[in-house]
């Protein structure tokens, strides 16, 4: 599950271990398994993080040269300030510029980066 945390014109992202597939990278929290939205929040809540009603998002797959990694989102806007350890919060030009991601979350990154830009319009 690719978890998109969104509030007041800002995401989070965690980075990659420096290691193995994608090492170093940025990328917004993930969670194992497809569950269903009261098993994230729960997840969510074990890790301190508390957030509103999400919202399911359509799947994306990405085809790397040996695998295909499918992916679920979830949309969710936190209700708390705290975050775990290595996860940070990220503005619009953050999340353009500053924080290099995979191009296998391009998809949940557009739509996380249009709806930072409504906010700011606000």
């Amino acid at each position: 599950m690719i978890c998109l945390l969104t509030a007041e014109g800002e995401t989070v992202l965690t980075r990659r271990p420096e290691k193995g597939l994608l090492a170093g990278m940025w990328q917004f929290p993930m969670l194992s398994g497809h569950l269903s939205l009261p098993e994230i929040q729960k997840q969510l809540s074990s890790l301190g993080l508390f957030v509103d009603e999400g919202e399911i998002l359509p799947q994306a797959n990405h085809i790397f040269t040996h695998i295909t990694w499918q992916m679920q989102g979830v949309l969710f806007r936190i209700t708390d300030a705290s975050l775990p350890d290595g996860w940070e919060r990220v503005n619009l030009s953050g999340l353009q510029e500053g924080h290099p991601m995979p191009g296998a979350q391009s998809v949940y990154r557009l739509l996380v980066t249009d709806l930072m830009a409504s906010f700011s319009k606000k």
